[in-house]
Parts: C-alpha cells; structure tokens; sequence
C-alpha cells in the first residue's frame, strides 16, 4: 500500500499538485519494495501451502483405499474356505471400502457422473446372482432358463470385474504413488477403471437389484435372440454393431412388447413411465437399492427366489394411445393369419409373427418378397395393415429413443452386451497409473 501510494503520486502531473522531492527518498522507496517483498513471499507461501495441502487430500483417498483394500485381503487369505460375505466383519471392511471408491470416483472419475452413492449392496446382489448361475439353479423367472441364467450372469460378471480390477489397480498402485498425479483426474489408469466400475454398477443396481428389470431384460434378450433366429441380419448388426441396429432394435423391442405386454413390460414402464398407469412404481426405487442397508445375515437373509414371490407387481395398465396401438397390432397379426391360411396344399411355413420380425428389420425398401407367402387374393390388405402399422411403430420408436436418451443408451447397451455375451475389453498388460 506504502509503495503504490509512492508511485501514484510519482504519477500525478505537477498541475494537480507539487512534487515533494524530499517525499521521494532512496530510503522510503527501499523500505516499500522491502515490504511489498515480504507481503508477496507471506501470499505465495500460503497459496503454495494450501495447493500442497489439496493434492495432499486427494492423494490421502487413494492411500485410505490402498488400506481398505489390504484388510479385505487380509481377511481373505486368513479364511479361504470360508463364506465371506456370512462374516459380520468382511461385510462391515467391504462396505467401508466400497465407500471408500464412492468418494475417489466423485473426486476423479470426470469423464461420467462421478457418483458417490453406489453401494456395496449392488456387489452382494451380483454375487447373489453368480452363485445362482454356477450352481445351474433358476432364477425366480424360469420361462426361459437358460437365456436367463446367461443374461444374468453377464451382467452380475461385470459388477464383480470392475470391483476386482480397481484392487488389482490399487495394489499395484501401492508400489508407484510417487508417480500419481495430485490431481487425480489426470492418472489415465484410475479413471478408466472408475469409469468401468461406475457404469457397471449402475446398470448393477438399475436392473438385477430389482427382480422384475431383469426378468424383463432376460426375457427380452430370448426374445430378440428368437428373432435373430427369423432375421438372421439381425444377428450380424449385433455383432457388428451397425449403426442400422439402432434404428431396427427399437422396433424389435415394441414388438416383442405388443406381442406378449407381460414379459419386457417392468423395462417399458422404465424407459417410458408416462404411458403406463399403476400404482406405487415398485421398479423404480434406484435409491433404495443404493442406500446402505443392514447386514446380511444366513438365518435371516432372504435369498433371490424368495424375495421375489414376496413381492408381487400390479398388472401393467397402459395409457389410450398404446391401447391403440395394441389394438392395431392384433389386428394386423390377425389379417396376416387368416392370409396365410388358405388351402392345405398351398400353406406356408412363415407365420405373422415371422412376416412382422424380417418387416422390421429389413425395413420399407426391401420387404416386397416378404409377401409372397400370403393369399394373392388377401396380400394386398394384409400388406397395407402391416406397412400401417410399422409406419405407427416408427413413432414409437422415436418416442422410446427420445424420451430419455441417457435410459435408452443404456438399456441399449445392456441388450448388446448380453446378446454378444462380452463382459469387459481386454487391457493392456503394462501398467498405467
């Protein structure tokens, strides 16, 4: 202040008032750069001490996770015969760790949300789930058992994976925290595995928390897999992941819907809410599931199966417009019957089931020799009512895309991952920090 109130007055023209000579000495200049040395020396060091001090937090929450994840080793290597997730203590450590990584990924983690809510219950239930498929019992929902028991364990796969491979990172971090950066979102090797970690168990928590999400998506997988059958360009978008795929898999999906509503209707009623009327959506209680919950104990836990004949959902109700819309769907399914029944010598092997999936996928360009199996003299109103109703469906479809991008993506996503049964990519061998 000193210094800068000797150079304003250095500043001002000698017509606003006369220069003291006497007023400008070496001496007081010297003591106000001095001063001025002093205060700026005190504001770095601060600033410096401070910056040292936030690197130091962020660096604390990977040594904190680094100790978590030594005890939970600990207890494991002192009891490998035993079921660790009956004992009161791993149960209490892998919670504690688990929060643990909630609080790193909402510091690091900013190529997604950063959540710092996910529960080590998401991980019980996808252990849960495993143990269900490597014993080969069924799961609550047993139509198709097999195709369950393979969506289900992919899914469950991927929580478990992710929670490993982010131990793996944090022993072998152990041995290299002088090369982590204090910023944490700049180490590339632990934001990719949060990034995993987060992603997987929030589809965790969204679809094998809740029973009747994953009935659905497990039922609906048979169903698509069924209709890759019908279609087999189906199956190569899936594989290839072509950008079509993204616009036949919506069609897909309503028609595996409009054909049985009871089967995929819980995942409906997710990605689209507003056109199902119920009561209390008991579907969708994603906080339920990610809130901490008590401890889990072998005489009193309720198992999956169990747990799933307690609870029973209301019968799906939809709204007047898709009322319609499965009025025009039965209708259609009905006029292609009856065109495809005509004498015993000229029936068809295809049904109207079979018609409707290769229409959907093949699209409007390339469907005229879909037809031909029909009566020639009811092709034409039974194509006209199949080409009505695919044109309706592609509103659906808009619809069921739009209204919620972030769900659709990754109920999307979900679907191809259990179709082409891959869990995680391959990393590289050498480690990145």
């Amino acid at each position: 202040a000193v210094l800068c109130g000797m150079l304003t007055r250095w500043a001002l023209p000698p017509a606003l008032g006369p220069v003291e000579p006497q007023t400008f000495g070496r001496t007081e200049l010297c003591t106000a750069i001095r001063s001025l040395d002093k205060a700026w020396a005190r504001f770095e060091n601060a600033y410096v001490s401070e910056i040292m001090k936030v690197q130091e937090r962020a660096k604390h929450l990977v040594a904190e996770a680094i100790e978590r994840e030594r005890r939970l080793r600990a207890i494991e290597e002192s009891r490998p015969e035993q079921d660790l997730f009956e004992l009161p203590i791993y149960q209490v450590e892998v919670r504690n760790f688990v929060g643990c990584l909630s609080r790193l990924n909402s510091v690091a983690n900013f190529q997604r949300k950063g959540r710092d809510d996910l529960s080590a219950s998401i991980l019980e239930g996808a252990i849960d789930v495993l143990m269900h498929c490597e014993s080969g019992q069924c799961l609550p929902f047993d139509d198709a058992a097999s195709a369950a028991l393979d969506v289900a364990h992919t899914l469950a796969s991927r929580v478990v994976e992710s929670f490993v491979s982010l131990r793996e990172y944090l022993c072998e971090v152990h041995g290299h925290l002088d090369q982590l950066h204090p910023q944490l979102c700049q180490n590339s090797g632990l934001v990719a595995r949060l990034v995993e970690w987060e992603e997987s168990w929030e589809v965790g928590a969204r679809y094998m928390q809740c029973t009747e999400r994953l009935s659905a998506i497990c039922r609906l997988v048979a169903d698509i897999r069924g209709a890759q059958g019908i279609a087999p360009d189906l199956a190569k978008m899936c594989e290839d992941y072509d950008p079509e795929l993204f616009l036949v898999m919506p069609r897909i999906i309503w028609l595996c819907f409009l054909a049985d509503p009871t089967k995929p209707w819980e995942l409906m009623r997710h990605l689209l809410p507003h056109r199902f009327i119920s009561g209390e959506d008991a579907a969708d209680q994603f906080h339920r599931y990610v809130e901490g919950e008590p401890l889990r104990r072998s005489c009193s836990a309720p198992s999956l199966t169990s747990l799933d004949r307690r609870r029973r959902t209301q019968s799906p109700r939809v709204d007047a417009e898709l009322q319609e819309m499965a009025k025009k769907f039965w209708g259609t399914e009905v006029r292609l019957e009856h065109a495809l029944s005509g004498p015993l010598d000229r029936r068809s092997e295809v049904g109207a089931w079979e018609i409707l999936i290769r229409r959907a996928v093949r699209g409007p360009g390339e469907s005229e020799d879909l037809y031909a199996p029909l009566e020639p003299s009811r092709r034409g109103p039974a194509k006209a009512a199949v080409e009505d109703l695919m044109h309706d469906l592609e509103k659906w479809s808009m619809e069921l895309q739009r209204h919620c991008p972030q769900d659709w993506n990754e109920c999307v996503s979900v679907l191809t991952q259990c179709l082409s049964g891959k869990s995680r990519s391959e990393r590289p061998t050498e480690f990145v920090v």
